[in-house]
């Protein structure tokens, strides 16, 4: 194991609990090897997640993916970034080539897709990619996230149509009474 290994398991033991310990030991993996796509990657997440500097996160999951363009966890969470700042195209393309990443968790990047035809309010082909990511799952932590999503978006789809159901009714009732008087 060498120094920047040493340094990033220090930082990972430390996450989430202790910040200015993660930062200190990530700060201490990059002297050693700036390259090193896992502390790069752990960063980008802390940016990310903790300080909301989003072309901050960008930047260091770039910089991760191109130091090791297999680090599976830099797909899952950088697609997480194009998806909060609302980059689709880019992030179509970042799910299909992650599915030729060798050993990544495809539930994940399906869940990933699903989300995004989601935020596309395309409610009907998000709900079909959740049924493909829950043939793609194997654990049951994923399994539960996936069908929380299943039922968050199918009570969208219910409030959509019944939206719709209470529209078509008062333009009923409204034509009923019209033809009524």
């Amino acid at each position: 194991m060498n120094q920047a290994e040493t340094y990033y398991l220090k930082a990972v033991s430390n996450y989430p609990f202790d910040y200015n310990e993660v930062c200190e030991s990530l700060n201490y993996a990059l002297s050693h090897d700036p390259d090193y796509a896992p502390a790069l990657c752990l960063k980008a997440k802390i940016y990310l997640y903790e300080k909301t500097n989003l072309s901050v996160s960008k930047s260091y999951f770039e910089q991760s993916l191109r130091a090791d363009p297999l680090h599976i966890d830099s797909y899952q969470f950088y697609g997480e970034l194009l998806l909060q700042i609302e980059d689709y195209e880019n992030l179509e393309k970042h799910i299909d080539k992650s599915f030729k990443v060798m050993g990544i968790n495809k539930a994940a990047m399906y869940l990933l897709r699903a989300k995004l035809y989601e935020r596309q309010r395309d409610y009907n082909k998000a709900l079909l990619t959740l049924d493909i990511a829950s043939e793609e799952c194997y654990n049951i932590d994923m399994d539960k996230i996936i069908e929380e999503e299943r039922t968050r978006i199918e009570s969208k789809v219910d409030r959509k149509n019944g939206k719709k159901k209470k529209k078509r009714t008062a333009k009923l009732e409204t034509k009923e009474l019209i033809e009524v008087r």
